[in-house]
């Protein structure tokens, strides 16, 4: 899979954000700035309940989508090197 740098005009570009098919990768963790579902980083770390065929920042034990609150974030919030969950 081809690595593109970032076209998408969001800031985490700046911090080495790319794009591998139609998921963002970060080269290093997007710490307190905003993730989407299907960004992914090398300190991904699946909660205990996540699918394992599954990977992306939803599923990570750093992202804060207040999952845990009554209605979920759409856009969360990467508190690496914190465990949110």
């Amino acid at each position: 899979m081809s690595q593109i740098p970032c076209k998408t005009g969001r800031n985490p570009c700046d911090s080495g954000l790319l794009l591998t098919g139609n998921r963002e990768y970060f080269e290093v963790p997007n710490k307190n700035g905003n993730v989407w579902p299907e960004n992914l980083c090398p300190a991904y770390t699946p909660r205990e309940e996540a699918i394992k065929s599954l990977k992306g920042c939803w599923y990570c034990r750093y992202a804060d989508f207040h999952l845990t609150e009554e209605r979920a974030l759409e856009v969360g919030i990467c508190k690496w090197p914190h465990k949110i969950i």
